[in-house]
């Protein structure tokens, strides 16, 4: 007898374990946070006859049911959390775990070793049409000013995987070579890179890069963002918003983009955290109605519109993400206009000043027929092909 009810109860749980996701899934009874990071879940799909015979109904109705079973965003880390315990293994494209619980992608890790750097010809094509659209630009008047952002693997190579660890497998890197063609081109820069690395032991209690972050920190983007001010100033002779730090504060849970890995990985266990600092601050405002700059990039912007000083730089402020969005200070998030389809023309006859901000990885990008240079090139040199 008892082992016929100590096979019901089998039965039973394994019932409601089958059965408790369709429910969920039907009726949302429990609280279910999503998934981080770019994961689309699969649209439903109607029933016709056409896509029955096609199959592409079941193919559809099969990635969205999928996709929507009751908590699948609880299983899914349960799955990631089981992996990484037991295997070391992390569920992110291209995350890699170093040392001390330091977070890498793997694309900064391979430009740090050399292994990205190909030749010198890509590389150098972008830089040429960026010396020559900096010369037009500035015959008009305006201010041009390219930033190498950092990189943390080259910021912590110590913390990196074995296999990684200050292992230079290659002397020249995209980054090496880049810098050397810039300063022989005579291309107006500012390598953060190198300047982080050189502010390294001051900056033990207020961390510049984060165990569980790829960009700089919420504290780093501020020293970036005053550096910026204070060089762009220099170079025009104007006002430009200046960093003025109230109080030093600290906290031992991740702000802003400091845990932006660590999210995407998407664990049960929260990833470890460390103390980080989270200062009080505002940004002084330009003697005028402020400049007219547009921002050309990579993600390390966005830390410096979310810490306010894009914004604080004038009412007329443009990113331009990639060159493929125009994010602009009147349009609100969801009005975000793709290039190809917008009139920039008209903002960059406009700007006083243009800040173009790339990290290590996306140097060679520069070099892309549909990248800012590649465009510009072709805008102002229309009978050369870039």
């Amino acid at each position: 007898m008892a082992g016929i009810r100590t096979t019901r109860i089998l039965f039973i749980l394994s019932a409601v374990a089958l059965l408790l996701p369709m429910v969920q899934h039907a009726l949302s009874l429990f609280p279910v946070a999503p998934l981080n990071g770019a994961v689309v879940p699969a649209t439903d799909t109607h029933l016709n006859l056409n896509a029955w015979w096609e199959g592409s109904y079941q193919e559809q109705k099969n990635l969205y049911l999928n996709d929507n079973t009751g908590f699948r965003p609880d299983m899914v880390r349960l799955n990631n959390e089981i992996d990484y315990r037991l295997f070391g293994k992390l569920h992110a494209q291209l995350v890699v775990a170093g040392k001390n619980n330091y977070l890498y992608e793997q694309g900064y890790l391979d430009e740090y070793t050399g292994l990205e750097y190909k030749t010198d010809s890509a590389l150098l094509s972008g830089l040429v049409w960026m010396k020559k659209i900096q010369d037009t630009l500035e015959r008009l008047g305006k201010t041009v000013v390219f930033v190498e952002a950092a990189s943390k693997a080259w910021y912590y190579p110590q913390y990196a995987p074995d296999g990684y660890r200050y292992q230079r497998w290659r002397t020249t890197t995209t980054y090496t070579r880049h810098l050397q063609l810039a300063d022989s081109l005579g291309i107006h820069h500012i390598d953060m890179n190198r300047w982080f690395a050189a502010q390294r032991k001051d900056s033990l209690t207020n961390k510049l890069f984060s165990k569980a972050g790829i960009h700089w920190t919420v504290y780093g983007s501020l020293l970036v963002a005053d550096s910026l001010s204070r060089y762009l100033a220099q170079r025009t002779g104007k006002s430009f918003p200046r960093l003025k730090i109230n109080a030093y504060d600290h906290a031992d849970t991740a702000r802003g983009t400091d845990d932006d890995i660590a999210k995407g990985l998407n664990l049960l266990q929260k990833w470890p955290q460390e103390r980080l600092c989270y200062p009080n601050y505002t940004f002084t405002q330009p003697d005028s109605p402020g400049r007219k700059v547009i921002f050309i990039g990579d993600s390390f912007l966005w830390t410096l519109l979310n810490n306010g000083y894009i914004r604080t730089t004038g009412p007329q402020w443009q990113l331009w993400y990639y060159f493929n969005e125009a994010w602009k200070a009147h349009t609100p998030d969801s009005g975000v206009e793709k290039l190809e389809h917008y009139n920039w023309q008209q903002p960059l006859a406009d700007a006083e000043c243009l800040v173009i901000m790339y990290t290590t990885i996306n140097l060679k990008s520069i070099s892309a027929p549909f990248s800012f240079a590649g465009v510009m090139h072709q805008y102002f040199y229309p009978t050369q092909q870039p």
